[in-house]
């Protein structure tokens, strides 16, 4: 795996940011205003239309960022509807994909996956 040497500058400022598990604790309560009206697939529904409108905007754009912040909402919102466990989930994805290959070059709609 990568080293950490070539984090971006932004990395320098991470004491700054809040935390993920202060935002996301934030959306949690945010989403209990639905009271039970929000679906697993209602939120999908949004989550790609949220997707084509990220596509749309001009990359690195402060549209594109605000954008980006809808995607991660959405998500967290999703994961509440579904009870999953965020952190243990994202954990032990990640110490999945670390050990897979990812030397192949890009498909041809620009993938880069992992060799099976």
């Amino acid at each position: 795996f990568p080293s950490h040497d070539n984090l971006p500058d932004v990395a320098i400022y991470a004491p700054l940011i809040p935390s993920l598990d202060s935002i996301t604790r934030e959306i949690w309560y945010w989403q209990t205003q639905f009271d039970g009206r929000a679906s697993i697939s209602g939120v999908l529904n949004h989550l790609k239309n949220e997707i084509k409108e990220f596509e749309e905007t001009e990359q690195g754009s402060e549209a594109q960022e605000k954008e980006f912040a809808d995607l991660y909402i959405l998500l967290m919102h999703l994961a509440a509807l579904s009870n999953i466990d965020i952190k243990s989930a994202i954990t032990a994805k990640l110490d999945q994909v670390k050990k897979r290959d990812y030397s192949a070059q890009p498909d041809a709609e620009g993938c880069i996956t992992h060799k099976k």
